[in-house]
Order: C-alpha cells, then structure tokens, then sequence
C-alpha cells in the first residue's frame, strides 16, 4: 500500500520448497532490499544451492571489499563494484549479510557478472528469508556513509516480528527501553531514538 515494494511468486525449482521475492526501494535513504523467501511445506528438511545473480551490463573493473580486500572473504559482509561504464555508471555496493552472522556467501565476480551463493537449509514446515541490500552511489564518499551507517535491524523493522524471525543472514531486533543497542570490535553504543549516540568501552573479548 505505501507504493514502495512489490512482492513476485511462488516459483519452484527441482524441490517442494516454494521461493517468493519481495523488493522494497526505501524513500528515506539510497537502499533497495531484497527477500527472497524459501517456504519448505514437505516434512522433510531442504539443502538448497542458492545464488543470487546481477549482471551489470559493463564489465567489471575494480572490486573492494568490507575489509579492504579486492576479493570476497570470510570476514567480509559487503563489496563494491565498479564497472567500465564511464564517470556517469554508478557504483554498486551490495550487503550480503550482517557482520557477524553465521550464514555467510561466497561471491564471485567476472566479467559483467556477480553471483553470491549461500548454502541454505530449510527445515521441515518451516519458512526462512534471505535478505541483501543493493545502493548505488557516484563516489566513494556516498558508499561509505551508506556502509557507516548501516543498521540491518533499522532496516528490517517494517517487517512482522514473525517474518523477522525468519531472516536467516541479518540481526533484526536489537534495543531495550528505547534505545538500540550495538557492539563492534572498538567500543560499545547506545543509539537514542532521537538520533544521538552514547559511546563506551569494551574491557572483554568475549
């Protein structure tokens, strides 16, 4: 009803799992989402080979990664890309999962095309979600503050709590009493909902 996504299926592939896509183009800020949602109604479990496939029309010249890296890695959770298009094709960053999730794809970049693969399981009766986050941008300055400010469970929060749950690769709730509560390598934060953020310090590895 709020005009800003639209919701594609069921298809089914070589499995009784049934596979909906919903996109969503935020107003507010330069993110598409992507749900694509995998619903198992056999009474068996499902191992399924996902990819997740862009061509991007332009071959592709240069690939930077979360970590620095040219090329995907385990502890990466986003990449761009930049193609060969000219100064007025944009960049393409795509989040693939949160920081620190278990369920992490690899990626593969060549040519004019990016496959990201995940290695799902779909219990038995049940429904779960992968969700990615695409922004495209003219420089790297508009990359790295979507990337700095990037919040999975801010994003996510127009969702049912139900459907949350199912979300297999992104944090989707976080918060008590009001403010959301984050933690990264440095420091500790509270984020207010009122926009200002409380910064401490981690004394703990754990």
């Amino acid at each position: 009803k709020a005009g800003d996504e639209i919701e594609i299926g069921p298809f089914s592939h070589n499995s009784p799992v049934r596979i909906y896509r919903r996109i969503r183009v935020y107003k507010d800020q330069p993110l598409a989402r992507w749900l694509d949602i995998f619903e198992n109604p056999s009474a068996q479990d499902q191992t399924l080979q996902v990819q997740i496939y862009t061509n991007t029309n332009f071959t592709i010249s240069q690939t930077t990664t979360s970590s620095g890296g040219t090329a995907f890695g385990e502890k990466d959770w986003a990449f761009l890309t930049r193609t060969s298009g000219g100064a007025n094709t944009p960049g393409v960053l795509s989040i693939v999962c949160d920081q620190r999730s278990k369920l992490r794809p690899s990626v593969q970049v060549q040519a004019n095309n990016i496959s990201i693969r995940y290695n799902l399981t779909v219990p038995a009766n049940k429904t779960v979600v992968l969700c990615t986050f695409q922004s495209q941008g003219h420089n790297q300055a508009q990359h790295d503050k979507t990337l700095k400010g990037f919040r999975s469970y801010r994003l996510l929060k127009d969702l049912p709590p139900t459907v949350q749950k199912m979300v297999v690769n992104f944090q989707c709730s976080r918060g008590v009493e009001g403010a959301d509560l984050e933690r990264n390598e440095s420091e500790d934060s509270v984020l207010l909902k009122r926009g200002d953020t409380i910064l401490g310090k981690v004394n703990n590895p754990q």
